[in-house]
């Protein structure tokens, strides 16, 4: 995220023209003195007005991880687990804004940080379930103490094909579906036709 914002793997070249916003947590914007980081840093708030304003502006494009926090929990090495199968507003907000869908992977992030191991059913796994109910946002534990140093680690970002959406002003679910469907089977094979050139030939995809 922060590369794209500051033109690390060329997003300014590679998309002239269009300014990129990463939408987070409204909560994160509750928190003094971040709050004017973030937006000093182009994020903004993932709120449904929010996206759909920055989406019907002409040259803004939205930078958004469906997955978030739930997937947060699921970071880990030699892996490429997504919570996305059942998260599909992103969907009805591009079909109500007529916005592109891009499908993107990013290898070698979950290789950036190690965390500490948390599998389903675990103590460790029940904790940070619980913390992201209170408050809305996960808190993953990194093997490291405060990790705020990236490690010199190669990270690959592919961009798919975009897919461009008819604007419908109230999408039906069964549209939401089948655009949903399509999105995951486009970011799927986006998977495979790069995994082994980016170095991660040993690693499968998942949809959860």
């Amino acid at each position: 995220v922060r590369g794209k914002l500051r033109n690390g793997p060329g997003f300014g070249d590679l998309f002239p023209g269009i300014f990129a916003s990463v939408a987070t947590l409204n909560i994160v914007f509750a928190v003094p003195f971040w709050h004017e980081w973030l937006l000093a840093h182009s994020f903004v708030s993932a709120n449904a007005s929010c996206l759909k304003r920055i989406l019907t502006t002409p040259g803004r494009s939205l930078c958004l991880i469906p997955g978030g926090a739930a997937e947060a929990l699921n970071s880990h090495p030699n892996s490429m687990r997504l919570h996305i199968k059942n998260r599909k507003g992103f969907v009805r907000i591009a079909l109500m804004t007529s916005a592109s869908l891009v499908p993107t992977i990013g290898f070698g992030e979950n290789e950036l940080f190690e965390c500490v191991q948390n599998p389903e059913g675990s103590w460790t796994r029940a904790i940070q379930t619980l913390g992201m109910k209170w408050f809305g946002f996960s808190i993953p534990l990194f093997k490291t103490f405060m990790p705020v140093v990236d490690p010199r680690k190669p990270l690959t970002v592919v961009f798919g094909s975009p897919m461009h959406m008819e604007k419908v002003a109230e999408p039906s679910q069964e549209l939401v579906d089948i655009t949903h469907q399509k999105y995951l089977e486009k970011l799927k094979a986006l998977f495979e036709s790069h995994r082994v050139e980016a170095g991660f030939g040993h690693v499968e995809i998942e949809f959860v």
